[in-house]
């Protein structure tokens, strides 16, 4: 599952330019430092950033 995902990640680099990838799913979790570390662009696991957007509410 995770070098589909990195090969995906890396075709939308390509052909849309983009500079970041959020994941969209908490089957993610804890894929993110793997992936980023495969890809260009930074990668960012929303179940560990959810907590903190709460607390700043």
């Amino acid at each position: 599952m995770t070098s589909l995902l990195i090969k995906e990640i890396e075709k939308a680099v390509k052909e849309l330019e983009i500079d970041a990838v959020v994941l969209g799913c908490s089957g993610f979790i804890g894929l993110a430092n793997t992936v980023s570390v495969a890809v260009s662009v930074p990668v960012v696991d929303p179940t560990l950033v959810i907590p903190k957007v709460a607390e700043s509410f």
